[in-house]
């Protein structure tokens, strides 16, 4: 970045350093290197703290992203995922029919037919998956065995 601006004609004045034109004489490089590294460290604690934060909430149980709580749920008052009866029955139903063989697509036909609901097969497909019928939302694959 140093050379870019180098070449398009910036030049930096420091007035503490006399106001003389710094890009010449090695300071802008010094400059740029602390400040980058300033940068870069708070990047790393910024991430760090977001990440303490997460583990924290989901030691709690709450939910803790997207636009909308998996199938089968909603997020309760305390931000925690609560079952919800009705797309659990749905869930059931989706499981039995591909116990029977159908496709996602097919399930989400019967699913539109049976309950009026328009439902994705990639959304049929998650609320089906091992880890997340026996171990619950948010469970990573390994979790189910």
């Amino acid at each position: 970045m140093l050379q870019r601006f180098k070449n398009q004609g910036v030049k930096l004045y420091l007035m503490d350093l006399g106001g003389d034109d710094c890009t010449s004489n090695g300071i802008i490089g010094l400059v740029f290197t602390i400040m980058s590294a300033v940068a870069q460290f708070e990047r790393e604690r910024i991430a760090e703290r977001i990440s303490d934060v997460k583990v924290n909430q989901k030691t709690k149980g709450r939910f803790l992203g997207g636009q909308r709580a998996p199938f089968g749920y909603r997020v309760g008052d305390n931000g925690q995922l609560v079952s919800d009866p009705d797309e659990q029955a749905l869930v059931t139903r989706m499981g039995a029919l591909r116990h029977e063989g159908h496709s996602l697509r097919k399930i989400a036909d019967a699913i539109k037919a049976d309950a009026g609901r328009n439902v994705h097969p990639e959304t049929i497909k998650r609320a089906l998956s091992a880890a997340y019928v026996v171990a619950g939302p948010g469970a990573q694959a390994g979790d189910a065995s």
